[in-house]
This record gives C-alpha cells, sequence and structure tokens, in this order.
C-alpha cells in the first residue's frame, strides 16, 4: 500500500500529462481562437472589432479589452500561436485542481487521507475527458483561463484580492457576477478593488478606439444574435431551454423571471458557503452566472468540474447519521459527473439508434444538454442543504489562504 501511495502521484501525472500533450498537440487551427486572433490583428491596426472581424461566419463578441489581452498571440504563427494558447489552456486547469484538491480534506471533513499532490493529479487527469474542457481545447476558447482567474482570486486571501476578478470581467462580461457576490457578503474593498480593476479594462479599451467601446457597452453586449441563436441545441443555460419551449415573446419572459430567481437563490446559497468555504461558495456563484446567461454553450460550462469535486468531498463527510440533505448531495455529485463526461451528449444518442436527421434525434440531443442546466439546480439545492450542520471552525484551515500542502 506504501508503494502504491509512493508512486501513485507520478503514474496520474504520466497519464494527465499524455492526455494533456495530446489534446495540444492535435486538431486543426480552430475557429474561436481564430476569431481571438482576427479580433487583435484588426484592434492593432485601428479597424473596427465589430465589423471588420469574421471567422467562418463567426464575429468578435467580446469587450475591446479582451483583443488587447489577448495580441501576444499575434506574435508567432497561427498554428504555433494556438498551440501555446492550449498550452496555457492545460496550466490553467492545472491550477484548478490544485486549488481544488487543497481545500477537498476540509470539505470533506477530512475524509479524504490522499495526499494533496495526489488529488491535485487526479482531478487533473479526470477533467481532461469531461466535455466542457474537451471543448475548451477543441476551440481554443478561453473559459478555462477565466475560472482559473476567478477561482484563485475568490478562495485566496490577498489585499489585491479584487483585481483579477475586474479584468476577467473585463474580457468577458459574466464574472461580473463575483463583483455582485462580494457586494453581497459586504467585501467592500474587494469590490472596490474589482471596480477599478473592471473600469481600467474599459479605459485601456478605449485607447484603441472610444467609439467602438461605446459602442460594445450601449448595442453589441445587448446584440445576442452576433453570439448565436439561443435556441441552438448546443445552448445548455435556463436561457436556451425555454427559447427550444416556448415561442421567442414567452420564452424571453420565462427566462428573465427564472433568470432573476435563480440569480437571487444563488447569491443566497453561496453567501452562506462564504463564511463556510470559499470554494464551495465560488462553484456556487460560478455555477449561477452559467445559468442565468441568455447564452452558455457547452464550453462555457467548466465550472461544473470544481463543482463536482465539491459535491464529492461533502458526499464524503462524515456524520452522525444518513440525512435526506446527505443524499441529495451524492444525487447531485452523480447528475453533475454525468452530465459533463465526454461524448455523453454527442454519443449516448447515437447508441439508443439515433441519426442525423432522424425524427427525434434533435429533442434527444436538445435534452442532454439540458442536463447541464439541469444538474446545476440539483447541485445548487443540494449545496443550500449542505450548509447545514457544517462545521466552519473546522473547515478554516490553512488551506483557504494558500495553495499548498
Amino acid at each position: 500500500m506504501t508503494i502504491v501511495k509512493r508512486y501513485l502521484p507520478w503514474l496520474l501525472a504520466v497519464v494527465a500529462l499524455s492526455i494533456a500533450g495530446y489534446l495540444i498537440v492535435q486538431g486543426l487551427l480552430a475557429v474561436d481562437f481564430s476569431v481571438y486572433r482576427s479580433g487583435s490583428r484588426v484592434l492593432l491596426h485601428g479597424g473596427s472589432l465589430y465589423n471588420d472581424v469574421s471567422v467562418g461566419g463567426y464575429p468578435f463578441t467580446y469587450p475591446p479589452f479582451a483583443a488587447v489581452v489577448l495580441l501576444p498571440l499575434l506574435v508567432a504563427p497561427a498554428n504555433l500561436a494556438f498551440i501555446a494558447w492550449k498550452l496555457i489552456t492545460a496550466a490553467a486547469l492545472f491550477w484548478v485542481a490544485r486549488i481544488v484538491a487543497v481545500r477537498m480534506p476540509a470539505l470533506s471533513g477530512g475524509a479524504t487521507t490522499m495526499s494533496s499532490w495526489t488529488l491535485t493529479w487526479l482531478v487533473f487527469t479526470i477533467s481532461l475527458v469531461t466535455e466542457p474542457v474537451l471543448e475548451n481545447f477543441r476551440f481554443g476558447q478561453i473559459n478555462i483561463v477565466l475560472m482559473a482567474m476567478l477561482l484563485f482570486d475568490t478562495v485566496t486571501k490577498s489585499r489585491w484580492t479584487g483585481i483579477l476578478t475586474g479584468i476577467a470581467a473585463g474580457i468577458k462580461v459574466t464574472p461580473g457576477l463575483f463583483i455582485v457576490f462580494m457586494l453581497v457578503t459586504r467585501r467592500w474593498a474587494d469590490a472596490l478593488r474589482a471596480g477599478a480593476a473592471f473600469a481600467a479594462t474599459i479605459l485601456v479599451g478605449a485607447l484603441f478606439g472610444p467609439a467602438q467601446e461605446w459602442r460594445y457597452w450601449t448595442a453589441i453586449l445587448f446584440d445576442t444574435s452576433r453570439v448565436g441563436e439561443t435556441d441552438r441545441a448546443s445552448n445548455a443555460s435556463l436561457g436556451g431551454i425555454f427559447s427550444r419551449l416556448l415561442p421567442t415573446g414567452a420564452s424571453t419572459i420565462a427566462w428573465l423571471t427564472a433568470a432573476l430567481v435563480v440569480m437571487f437563490a444563488g447569491l443566497v446559497i453561496a453567501a452562506r458557503w462564504w463564511p463556510r468555504d470559499r470554494l464551495a461558495a465560488a462553484c456556487t456563484v460560478g455555477m449561477t452566472g452559467l445559468l442565468i446567461t441568455p447564452i452558455a454553450w457547452v464550453h462555457h460550462w467548466v465550472w461544473l468540474v470544481p463543482t463536482a469535486v465539491v459535491l464529492l468531498a461533502l458526499s464524503l463527510r462524515r456524520t452522525a447519521q444518513p440525512s435526506p440533505g446527505r443524499w441529495l448531495v451524492v444525487f447531485a455529485f452523480a447528475a453533475v459527473s454525468i452530465t459533463e463526461l465526454a461524448q455523453v451528449r454527442r454519443g449516448l444518442p447515437f447508441l439508443l439508434g439515433a441519426k442525423p436527421g432522424k425524427a427525434g434525434t434533435a429533442s434527444i440531443i436538445d435534452i442532454l444538454t439540458s442536463l447541464y442546466a439541469g444538474s446545476s439546480l440539483i447541485a445548487l439545492v443540494a449545496l443550500a442543504f449542505a450548509t447545514r450542520g457544517f462545521d466552519a471552525t473546522a473547515a478554516r484551515t490553512d488551506a483557504q489562504s494558500r495553495v499548498g500542502g
């Protein structure tokens, strides 16, 4: 057993690095990554981000600051830059795994006896074969990098807390919910730093053209058609579900109502977790943001990776006797884990006999896509119940303020 414990981290590291290496070097230049590069190139040459960028019909949809941040992607040839970008993505994912692994023992009440490095490599290995993560590597997306920034800024204690969150919101608006969460938890200094960093991103973007900065925040931001059709099968948010089920007007009303309810509930649940465990609070806010946004493609749902670990840790906690809340956490863990497993959404329909163009195939895919929102809602309810009886004092360990151990 001692030999297994000694060499298990190394074995997991070899497996994880092999998978990551394959994901980094395989695949052609992705369209999303090409849009990033094209946006940065247009910005650099004084063009219009929102008129002159079109790669395969896909426009640039982020704030101007995002194009500024991604300017280094122009230094190397396209394919080499794509590999470098996927290396950054893999490093960010490993960092997320490390943050999660260090905090897992406190969440589980000491039920996890693996070393933090064994847990780190285990989480990293499994996360590499989840659908949201694979889609990020496939398209060259930025979501894993943003999640790493937000997790680090939320779960660690620093005099600079809030700055990374403000920068993330300046790159892609949805992380702004974390600034709202700072206000809910009365972290005024953190919110002030986040707000200042966010304002700085707007000023930096305006240096490359105040007109397009103004255009983004007054028009482009609200034009969801530039991102894609809300009723597309890969839109897994509540907005996507309602768009596929209801007529346009009714779906909008239903989405707005549900989004307000879920946002309020999610922030309340996250606030309850804040003094207990910051990782659980961060995952709650991350999932809430995905649920309430009009469009959340499958590659956006990387927050389910750390959420699954949180739910697993909570399900392992030793309690005097099993409770309905405990079994709800176990069920939520199973629902989230199954949902994000690679190829469940794409492969299962065809194992059931569905074929492209065959009646019922689209409905099956729609249902499986909706599992992302469904499992996230279940996870929110489970996390709400899990706060009961959670020993906040025991959970406040050094893991809350550092990444190590």
